[in-house]
């Protein structure tokens, strides 16, 4: 909803959870609710409309012989409980970020996107990388990762490149630009 209005946020949130009603079974995902809710920690400044709909949506019931699901996600949780929104979800799974290549293995496991050898190359190539990186990161790379040519090596430089510390992604970033500078 980037570019959305105050307003016009209110109304697609409103229309999202009125279309889901009307199906029998429906999930609807809320995905970084504090970004939704154009929250800034310097202020802290908010929209007070876009949380007002979205607690009241949350909260409602489906309509008889409806189901409807509901999955937000959140960086902060402390961002929702100061808001009061903490309780209008009916349980809460903490994510805990990826932080060994055992955990990484297992992921890759489940995905399915890498044979057994493919996965074992990945891991001997990233022995040393410090690893700390949320779910959400390690999904989207393996999707990256999915449409290229070489799946493996785009999965092992985009997580070795994604933890590095910042500097030295900026230092890479500045000397392939330098060198695609120099051949042209």
């Amino acid at each position: 909803m980037i570019g959305y209005s105050e307003q016009a946020k209110v109304t697609a949130i409103a229309k999202t959870f009125s279309d889901a009603y009307k199906s029998e079974l429906s999930c609807v995902l809320v995905d970084g609710i504090e970004r939704l809710l154009d929250w800034v920690q310097i202020g802290p400044r908010f929209s007070n409309a876009v949380l007002q709909t979205l607690i009241v949506c949350l909260r409602r019931n489906p309509p008889p012989g409806k189901k409807l699901i509901i999955i937000g996600t959140t960086n902060n949780r402390n961002i929702l409980k100061e808001m009061d929104m903490i309780d209008s979800f009916n349980a809460e799974i903490p994510v805990n970020p990826v932080t060994s290549l055992e955990a990484l293995d297992c992921i890759m496991g489940k995905l399915n996107l890498f044979q057994e050898r493919e996965r074992s190359r990945i891991l001997q190539d990233l022995k040393g990388v410090p690893i700390r990186t949320g779910i959400k990161r390690v999904l989207m790379l393996c999707e990256r990762a999915r449409i290229d040519v070489d799946p493996v090596s785009k999965f092992i430089s985009s997580f070795a490149g994604n933890s590095l510390p910042v500097t030295d992604r900026l230092q890479g970033l500045m000397n392939e630009m330098q060198d695609t500078y120099m051949q042209s």
